[in-house]
């Protein structure tokens, strides 16, 4: 009875209301009175707790709904190896389960601008630089939507700047790109000091530190006013705790350090010997990842190993899985000529548009120094 007519108060009051206003000689007594005002206070005051718990229950899910996350979980993390071994397809496939499956996960994108990196640094197509260099912004935008206290909200914008850097010198935007890799150089550095203990920001500012520590006195004015001062020394001893280190994050990007420390090994130290130290001690699987494949074969290449790198281009898993880069035919016939002449090997005279300014210098890692200089 009493949860009945608790259900119909707020009609009584109504009804009382009217009587009392309308109907002065049929008015009800004081106790029935009391007794709908006290019903009527009830009622409002649990209908006030009922819309301030639902208000307080939507803003709380809608908050949570929309906190973004950088996760580096294990379908990423699949994916990232997918797309360092040049399996593109396959690691984009992954990329897009998860973007399905976890909306609110920023990783995905990030590893999304690995997979055009590598298509454009490598081939060196107009066309698809001019279709998806708008993504540069749209991905940098979607990065700072992260958690500004997690070490990847600077680290992956960072990286995707310092990877457009890249690609801007190989589709001739110079100027651009020094101010790109400022851009990436600070991010690295000021994430390094928020948290000193992230090996990879390590690897990627070691990197840099390397390659400005090779421009020559005469230009140094210009890198020290643009912030970029570099150290031969200490940019491969960041190089070499990333490679080293068995810290989970280091883990994560493993390979990726590889590649780093055997190019700067040789382009920059000038020690072979190190190189394929390194090379044989960890067993790079130069058959399934066909970045490595390209990697030792270029080293084969500058340093009087033609046959060796022949044979890891041959050797290599030639699944239609694998991205095409063309540039491993001009690679692969760089190599078969210094195999049969000891002529130095070819610079950039070539006519293929896709593959003209690649990196086949002596040395390449000097493209970024001019750059800048």
């Amino acid at each position: 009875m009493e949860k009945g007519r608790r259900g119909i108060t707020f009609s009584s009051f109504l009804l009382f209301c009217a009587g009392y206003v309308f109907l002065p000689g049929r008015r009800p007594n004081k106790v029935c009175y009391l007794r709908i005002v006290a019903d009527f206070i009830n009622l409002c005051v649990i209908m006030r707790f009922l819309f301030a718990t639902v208000l307080l229950l939507n803003i709380s899910l809608s908050v949570f709904a929309g906190q973004k996350v950088y996760d580096f979980n294990p379908r990423c993390q699949q994916a990232y190896d997918a797309i360092m071994q040049l399996r593109i397809n396959a690691g984009l496939q992954l990329l897009n389960d998860e973007k399905r499956e976890h909306p609110d996960n920023l990783i995905p994108y990030y590893l999304d601008n690995y997979a055009d990196f590598f298509l454009l640094f490598f081939n060196e197509d107009p066309a698809l630089y001019s279709q998806r260099k708008k993504l540069r912004g749209e991905r940098l935008d979607k990065m700072a939507e992260g958690p500004e206290d997690s070490p990847y909200y600077l680290y992956t914008q960072a990286a995707i700047k310092f990877q457009w850097a890249l690609v801007k010198v190989k589709f001739g935007e110079r100027w651009d790109a020094v101010w790109e890799i400022r851009r990436a150089y600070v991010a690295f550095r000021d994430n390094q000091k928020k948290f000193p203990d992230f090996v990879p920001n390590k690897m990627m500012v070691g990197a840099l530190q390397t390659v400005f520590g090779t421009i020559p006195e005469g230009y140094k004015w210009i890198t020290n006013i643009l912030g970029l001062r570099g150290s031969i020394k200490q940019g491969m001893a960041n190089v070499q705790l990333a490679v080293e280190s068995a810290a989970a994050s280091a883990q994560l990007f493993r390979e990726e350090s590889y590649y780093y420390y055997c190019y700067l090994k040789l382009f920059i130290e000038n020690k072979p010997d190190q190189v394929w130290q390194l090379i044989h001690d960890k067993q790079l699987d130069t058959k399934n990842n066909y970045l490595f494949a390209l990697m030792v074969a270029q080293l084969s290449m500058n340093n009087q190993k033609a046959q060796q790198g022949i044979a890891a281009l041959a050797d290599r898993n030639h699944s239609p899985e694998y991205a095409d880069i063309v540039w491993e035919n001009y690679l692969l016939g760089q190599l078969k000529l210094n195999r049969r002449t000891t002529m130095p090997p070819l610079t950039s005279n070539v006519s293929c548009p896709a593959l003209k300014a690649v990196s086949l210098s002596k040395k390449p890692c000097r493209n970024l120094v001019g750059v800048i200089t």
